[in-house]
């Protein structure tokens, strides 16, 4: 990774920006899915090495997540992830489909329904991101795993080789009624990839 990447304040008060214009979208496009009110908050941005993601989003490597995968192509190159602890995840089917969460398995029905959502998520952040910098960014079609949070994550890391990059992430929450439910964008540039996106939105 450049050594002279900057990781203060302004750098995160501009990727929380785009998160937010993300996040959006994404609500429109949903609560249009849906047919109801959801909103879409992000509390917390943060740039960490890949091999830290779990951590940030589960309690142990070996606890399952939901993933919603895509790679990226064009001006900004890497991949993004949408996740979901496997009890979020299960709340999430449980509330867009009124079924209780006992019985909210992640079923064909859900894992649609997660990865229609995921894409949705991915697709308003690239699309904020490509508004905000001017780049420009090709998504491949997504792909759903249910896995360990550590290897899910990890495999992504070694196809791009992450090992000594950083990855930017994004907390959001869902807001539907009285319900809230977290989950994660994960996006993984290449390492010139992010100097560059970073350049663009001023940070030097």
């Amino acid at each position: 990774m450049p050594s002279n990447v900057n990781f203060g304040e302004f750098a995160l008060d501009a990727l929380r920006e785009t998160g937010n214009i993300g996040a959006g979208h994404a609500a429109t496009s949903l609560s249009r899915l849906m047919d109801r009110k959801i909103l879409i908050l992000v509390p917390h941005v943060k740039i960490i090495p890949p091999i830290k993601l779990p951590t940030e989003i589960i309690h142990e490597p070996e606890e399952l997540i939901a993933g919603v995968y895509v790679r990226i192509t064009g001006d900004i190159d890497g991949s993004t992830l949408f996740l979901m602890s496997e009890g979020s995840a299960k709340r999430m089917v449980s509330v867009l489909l009124g079924k209780s969460e006992s019985t909210a398995c992640l079923s064909d029905e859900g894992q649609h329904l997660l990865t229609r959502i995921g894409d949705i998520m991915i697709s308003s952040y690239l699309d904020a991101l490509s508004e905000f910098t001017g780049l420009k960014a090709a998504a491949s079609e997504p792909s759903f795993s249910f896995d360990m949070g550590g290897a899910l994550v990890e495999a992504v890391a070694l196809e791009l080789d992450l090992e000594a990059g950083f990855g930017i992430l994004i907390q959001t929450r869902f807001i539907d009624n009285e319900d809230e439910i977290e989950g994660h964008i994960v996006f993984l540039p290449n390492p010139n990839a992010l100097q560059t996106v970073l350049t663009k939105m001023g940070v030097h």
